[in-house]
């Protein structure tokens, strides 16, 4: 009430002198009842001429509170790795408490982004807390894709990889990667094979960041998108996790030094094999390699007679396996007269080629 506080001020001396006993007591009056979003910063007087008969003019000045707004992305992705910074688009939202729409006309200005290994933190400086009437402003980051806002529980792709993307009470974003997992078995007929025997694969359409310390069962080698895993024994089956969700081709490209096998995957003859992994599932190929290989078997028949009379000779031809009769049509060779053969006279050698050096479970004929 000015015209109390000038009760008896004669001179302009007086009342300037009135006026900083105003401020001492002012400010902390002013203070208390500062609105939300406001704190007190000063009471200021004009000078000596604006005071006139009825009092002295008294500004009180309240300054907006700003704070920076900090925000958390988290990547729980196994280890897999993370994107570039580039390639996460993010924006920040804008609300009223009790409100359900967002402020569409704010602009944050671009925030300082902290990059760690699996948590990513975005700082945008000095935002107002409180609207001008004093209520509560809400702030949340979302993920954004091709311009559009990513729903809580959504799905984004980003590097080639699918996350879930999930929000907190607090308007931090967490992104879960989608991932399966590859199971690859081995099953060998060979019973030439030796302790040492390894095979080697190749899986395609790798995401370049895949950590290789997901796969067990193998040296594992990551070149661009290919996923390399040598040293596969029989028995000891590859174990591929964390895979980000999508289509994969997986080859085998290397056998035991020295030997020949036929392969099939499940009941298909063939090295190579698409598989799609889905989120939380597993898939398995099942690879089975039987030994082949061709030899070859010679006959010749001399004889030690005394005469120039030789007859032809008829010989019979026996293929086992493991103690076990072969039957001649098994070994599919295009003879005349299948297992016997003649020897000619004028021709006594006999030459049988590219006989399978193995039977359908590995074992020596």
């Amino acid at each position: 009430d000015t015209r109390t506080l000038v009760t008896g001020l004669a001179t302009f001396e007086d009342a300037i002198t009135y006026a900083e006993d105003v401020v001492t007591i002012g400010t902390t009056v002013c203070s208390s009842k500062v609105k939300a979003g406001y704190e007190f910063d000063k009471i200021g007087q004009p000078a000596p001429t604006a005071i006139t008969a009825r009092g002295v003019s008294i500004n009180v000045y309240y300054t907006r509170i700003t704070a920076p707004v900090v925000k958390n992305k988290t990547w729980a992705d196994g280890g897999v790795g993370r994107p570039g910074e580039g390639d996460v688009s993010i924006a920040l939202e804008r609300s009223v408490a009790l409100a359900t729409e967002k402020d569409k006309d704010f602009n944050p200005g671009t925030p300082n982004p902290a990059i760690t290994d699996n948590a990513w933190t975005y700082t945008w400086p000095e935002l107002p807390t409180h609207t001008t009437d004093g209520v509560l402003y809400i702030y949340k980051m979302v993920e954004k894709e091709n311009a559009k806002v990513v729903p809580n529980g959504g799905k984004v792709k980003i590097g080639g990889m699918t996350y879930t993307v999930s929000y907190d009470g607090a308007g931090n974003v967490t992104n879960t990667l989608d991932t399966g997992t590859l199971k690859i078995t081995k099953a060998l007929k060979d019973a030439t094979a030796e302790e040492s025997d390894a095979f080697t694969f190749t899986v395609g359409n790798v995401p370049d960041k895949f950590d290789t310390k997901n796969v067990s069962g193998g040296t594992a080698a990551l070149s661009g998108k290919t996923l390399t895993i040598s040293g596969v024994k029989q028995d000891v089956p590859v174990t591929i996790k964390n895979l980000p969700v999508g289509a994969y081709t997986v080859t085998e490209t290397g056998v035991p030094e020295g030997k020949t096998y036929t392969t099939k995957v499940g009941e298909a003859e063939t090295i190579s094999a698409s598989v799609t992994i889905e989120k939380d599932q597993q898939a398995t190929l099942a690879f089975t390699n039987t030994r082949t290989g061709v030899t070859e078997f010679t006959v010749k028949k001399q004889w030690v007679d005394g005469n120039n009379t030789s007859p032809d000779v008829t010989v019979r031809f026996t293929a086992t396996a493991n103690g076990a009769v072969i039957p001649w049509e098994h070994l599919g060779l295009e003879l005349e007269s299948p297992q016997v053969q003649t020897v000619r006279a004028m021709k006594p050698t006999l030459k049988l080629e590219k006989l399978p050096a193995y039977d359908g479970e590995g074992n020596l004929i």
